[in-house]
């Protein structure tokens, strides 16, 4: 299970946590609300809603924290809506969580020397390139604490990538070069 994963990313467990509305003090939170199974499901992807693998709980016990744990299998959605509605009625107000899983990255990149604003060359690559054109169609995105800071979070496309462990990959116009040392993942 991965602990609060953040963003959510598709195909990977996730927990996350939230409060239910007290039904008979709209202004509160209910401390141990009773969840019961039929209380809390998952719709993927606007289909047939189903009850969580695991019945969420509140967690520290007796708070107003409520845990919920979906599945690997759960969160294999571009869309995973977790909707709490208590069966007896009573108790508790209803609430839907939507959650919008990103693709994890294919793979991560740290640049070389000799990259321009449309060419970046890698010095290493986890899992290594095989074949021309490996990545060609996928998205770069450059780490949040990468050495570059004017590619902080930027995007762009791969437009072709070279036959090499190590490739060269070609790219939209970055707003600035890579330096050696920068990091950077594939999705």
């Amino acid at each position: 299970m991965s602990a609060g994963n953040n963003p959510p990313i598709y195909g990977v467990a996730y927990e996350c946590y939230v409060s239910l509305v007290d039904q008979s003090n709209t202004k509160l939170f209910k401390a141990n609300p009773t969840l019961a199974a039929g209380d809390v499901q998952v719709v993927k992807d606007g289909g047939t809603a189903a009850n969580l693998t695991t019945l969420p709980s509140a967690s520290p016990a007796s708070s107003k924290y409520i845990k919920v744990n979906l599945s690997a299998t759960e969160m294999t959605a571009n869309n995973v809506t977790v909707l709490f509605s208590d069966v007896a009625g009573s108790e508790w107000c209803d609430v839907a969580l939507s959650i919008q899983p990103m693709l994890a990255p294919v793979c991560i990149g740290v640049v070389g020397s000799g990259s321009t604003t449309t060419s970046i060359v890698t010095s290493s690559m986890t899992p290594a390139g095989a074949v021309a054109d490996q990545f060609k169609g996928r998205i770069v995105v450059f780490d949040a604490d990468t050495t570059t800071a004017a590619l902080r979070g930027q995007a762009t496309a791969i437009t072709a990538s070279s036959n090499a462990a190590a490739p060269v990959l070609t790219v939209s116009t970055l707003s600035t070069a890579a330096v050696s040392g920068d990091t950077f993942k594939v999705q």
